[in-house]
């Protein structure tokens, strides 16, 4: 957000001194600053993502947690020894983690 408004504001103003279309000033801009500002949101998504993985492994150490895992997973290798279906279920985690994806981008 604070990118968004930092260009726009850095295009708004050359369009008003230089008398610029949008299109002009935000392309003079971004031929000039692309670089650095690709730098900076790199180094803005490595510090969220470093962000959300501790907090995701915090919440995967507490107890209830790690409980529920274990017994899925346990249950999930009982269900696969008495059904014998274990060649089929190397690809559960996958599925399950894409399904999870998925609701996850619709409910944003």
């Amino acid at each position: 957000m604070e990118m968004v408004d930092h260009v726009a504001t850095h295009v708004e103003e050359k369009m008003k001194t230089n008398g610029l279309s949008f299109y002009d000033s935000f392309k003079r801009y971004m031929v000039t600053h692309k670089k650095g500002l690709q730098k900076s949101n790199n180094r803005f998504k490595w510090t969220t993502d470093k962000r959300v993985f501790r907090i995701l492994v915090a919440q995967l150490i507490k107890g209830s947690s790690l409980v529920i895992f274990i017994t899925s997973f346990l249950l999930l290798k009982l269900l696969a020894l008495s059904l014998e279906i274990t060649k089929s279920l190397r690809f559960m985690p996958m599925i399950i983690v894409f399904g999870l994806l998925l609701i996850y981008q619709r409910k944003k």
